[in-house]
């Protein structure tokens, strides 16, 4: 039932495990004899083994799986550039350049359809109105006027 077992598993039969485990206890025997041969009986050596910093990695990974849940964006205005300034600062420097120039033209469009207006209603009509007979009753009218005003 064992070998059954352990070959479902797809691992090597219980015997087969057994002579692996009494193989690496030989050689590991075999290692410390050769080490007591090698310091002359004079008892155990050590020996120091520096380590490294670090863990198991995988950092590039996660950095990845973040990467994919967060959304990119296309705005760089919260970026400096070369001199250090932020590049929204800048780029509402620009703005406010064109804004004022173009304010600076409307004003002065503006002062000049102003004085259009003013000139145009400065000017002598363009309709003349030149009946003599109205003028002459006109005239008449005004006298009789003035005539029962005074008696």
């Amino acid at each position: 039932r064992r070998r059954r077992k352990s070959r479902r598993r797809g691992g090597p039969p219980a015997e087969k495990k057994k002579k692996k485990q009494q193989k690496k206890k030989q050689q590991k025997k075999k290692q410390k004899q050769k080490q007591q041969q090698q310091d002359g009986g004079r008892g155990s050596a050590y020996r120091l083994e520096p380590r490294l910093c670090g863990g198991k990695g995988g950092f590039g990974s996660m950095l990845r799986a973040l990467g994919a849940q967060i959304e990119k964006t296309t705005n760089r205005e919260a970026c400096r550039d070369l001199s250090g300034r932020r590049l929204r600062d800048v780029n509402h420097e620009k703005e406010m350049a064109e804004w004022l120039k173009k304010q600076a033209e409307l004003d002065s469009q503006k002062d000049q359809r102003r004085l259009e207006r003013l000139q145009s209603k400065l000017q002598p009509p363009r309709h003349q109105f030149s009946d003599t007979e109205y003028q002459q009753q006109c005239h008449e009218l005004s006298e009789r006027l003035e005539d029962s005003v005074l008696k």
